[in-house]
């Protein structure tokens, strides 16, 4: 373990960028006929990313998934924080229903993590979307994602 742990620090201290191996961005858009076909593709390319990422550090380090949710300015606040988690919960049991076979964590942020900033009341679809980290530990400090209590799925 200490082996482990010392190959860890090497990394980091070699490429800081790598200490949180991936993180991308999901759009949460249905298509004009309601279908889910663009969003399943996105998933099915997060797959692969996360295949590498476990093929990479999986003998390294715990590498554990972590699914942050957000949703546009449409509605209530607690709704919406509602609203990100159920969508956040949902990727995470797609992934790990997919074959991610590391520990799942999600989080809905609501409309505290906006990719466009809008006044209240503002459906703009980019808003809707959801994160996926992978990581050792919980987004850093500065990483742009505040601590939060991470829930474990």
């Amino acid at each position: 373990r200490d082996r482990l742990i010392a190959r860890y620090r090497e990394i980091v201290e070699r490429e800081p960028s790598e200490a949180f191996a991936l993180a991308r961005w999901i759009t949460l858009v249905r298509e004009r006929d309601g279908s889910t076909a663009a969003l399943e593709a996105e998933l099915t390319h997060a797959m692969e990313e996360l295949n590498e990422v476990m093929a990479k550090y999986g003998s390294i380090v715990p590498v554990k998934l972590y699914v942050a949710g957000c949703t546009d300015t449409v509605g209530d606040g607690a709704h919406n924080r509602d609203l990100s988690e159920r969508r956040a919960r949902s990727i995470g049991k797609w992934l790990k229903g997919h074959g991610f076979g590391g520990p799942v964590f999600y989080y809905g942020f609501g409309e505290s993590l906006l990719a466009v900033d809008t006044g209240d009341g503002v459906d703009n679809a980019s808003n809707r979307r959801a994160l996926y980290l992978v990581g050792a530990n919980p987004p850093p400090a500065g990483s742009g994602i505040p601590g939060v209590g991470w829930k474990a799925l």
